[in-house]
């Protein structure tokens, strides 16, 4: 019981930036990040080697003690943050109405929470001095995407139902709030009813005692333990941050009913989603309602599946009465911070559903996972809880990158870039599953921008 309540205790101060967490013990730092002593931490510039960890669902005590302390081990600096999805429904500039959404309906806004030490360590002074328990930081595409600007007030549905209200006292580039679309203090986070912690996130680890610890400690033994490194390879099974999905399919305003349902503007839908099942292939007959601006995608997919003598391993049956596209609902992992699925955009195509089971290892001819990926499709049986039947648009090909997925890796055939570049900033390894990203994201050369997992992380699914 005592450990019980020590290791409680220790999770609460982590989440404060003021402890250390080592192999054999829980113990008080002394130093510039310790917040009790007076002094601030130093902002150095963009951190290296930053890494994220997360569970599928709530993220259990035992791996947030062995990711403190393994960060710890490697002389890195550690804190806790806290992802969820919001619902936006008013901006008014000068107390006049410039943004609302549709009567009774909400915007989704993915919103990470951060203690000080933290933001300061990741983002820099600047970043941290514009949050407290009113004012919040936005990062510069969702930002454009809904007409907001710094000092504009966002209304914001918490999770007991009541309107926040949270000034926006700076609009700064994606890569500085790393991918998430609103960032918020500890302060404004309890406002908004976020009160649980969904990450570890460490930085200025060394690499190579980073790895080997994770290989022989128990973080490495865990399925759905999801641990992302800012110099991993590309993941080809990583998907769109919110932001990006908003960009390119745009903007569901939704209604969570009173049944915990999900709704979507019928306007949205009738400008984005054709009125029924499109037939996509005359020999491999899937007929499915996904968004207008994927169609074309899935038609070229399928089409290849059916040149290649392939069109006997899509289930059709099963995937026309147990699959498809459109559906608006939470994730089913995270509906409980309230993270939209991505098929509530239909963005994301089930096939299969029978032999992929969510949580089973896939069962899919791997021939037919590269060609979605050559298409522009992340495959969720990588996924930290695998998800086979999940086929998710991400708008890029991704069966020329190389990694080591532990299903169905890629043939690569193409030269890698002779230079890394930093294209790869917008995504992150957010999303819903294991490579996915979602509000995570791919690193991109030193600069190494590990984005945040938030909502997109749970996105998939």
């Amino acid at each position: 019981m005592r450990a019980g309540r020590l290791a409680l205790a220790a999770l609460a101060a982590l989440a404060a930036g003021g402890w250390v967490v080592s192999a054999g013990s829980i113990s008080r730092i002394d130093g510039p990040a310790t917040a009790s002593v007076g002094a601030s931490p130093v902002f150095t510039g963009t951190p290296a080697s930053v890494i994220t960890v997360n569970d599928v669902g709530a993220i259990d005590t035992e791996v947030v003690l062995a990711a403190s302390a393994l960060v710890r081990s490697t002389g890195g600096e550690v804190g806790l943050g806290r992802s969820a999805m919001l619902g936006m429904v008013r901006v008014t500039r000068g107390g006049v109405p410039v943004l609302n959404a549709p009567s009774g309906l909400r915007y989704p806004m993915s919103v990470s929470a951060l203690p000080e030490h933290v933001v300061i360590a990741l983002m820099g002074p600047g970043v941290s001095s514009g949050l407290d328990a009113g004012r919040m930081v936005m990062g510069e595409t969702s930002a454009g995407l809904h007409g907001i600007v710094a000092g504009d007030v966002v209304e914001l549905i918490a999770f007991n139902g009541s309107v926040v209200s949270l000034a926006v006292s700076s609009v700064v580039p994606d890569s500085v709030v790393r991918g998430t679309e609103i960032l918020v203090d500890l302060d404004a986070a309890g406002r908004l009813g976020m009160s649980r912690d969904t990450y570890v996130i460490g930085w200025n680890v060394d690499r190579g005692a980073f790895q080997a610890g994770y290989l022989t400690g128990s973080l490495g033994s865990r399925p759905e333990t999801k641990v992302r490194r800012s110099w991993d390879a590309p993941d080809p099974d990583s998907t769109l941050s919110t932001a990006r999905v908003k960009q390119q399919l745009g903007i569901p305003a939704y209604v969570v009913r009173g049944d915990g349902t999900v709704g979507i503007d019928d306007g949205w839908v009738a400008a984005n989603l054709p009125g029924e099942r499109l037939l996509l292939n005359e020999s491999i007959r899937i007929r499915a309602r996904c968004h207008n601006g994927i169609n074309d995608a899935l038609r070229a997919a399928l089409a290849e599946i059916a040149a290649s003598g392939r069109a006997a391993a899509v289930n059709v049956t099963n995937s026309n009465r147990y699959g498809g596209c459109f559906q608006a609902r939470f994730n089913r992992i995270a509906g409980d911070i309230g993270i939209l699925s991505r098929h509530t955009w239909g963005m994301a195509l089930d096939v299969n559903t029978a032999d992929n089971c969510q949580g089973c290892r896939p069962v899919l001819d791997c021939d037919v996972v590269r060609t979605f990926r050559r298409h522009g499709f992340a495959w969720g049986g990588t996924f930290t809880r695998p998800d086979g039947m999940h086929f998710e648009w991400v708008g890029e090909p991704r069966d020329q990158l190389e990694y080591p997925s532990l299903y169905c890796p890629n043939i690569v055939t193409a030269p890698p870039p002779s230079e890394p570049t930093d294209d790869v900033v917008d995504l992150d390894p957010g999303g819903d599953g294991g490579g996915e990203v979602s509000e995570a994201s791919l690193p991109g050369t030193e600069a190494e921008m590990l984005h945040l997992p938030d909502a997109t992380i749970w996105a998939l699914r």
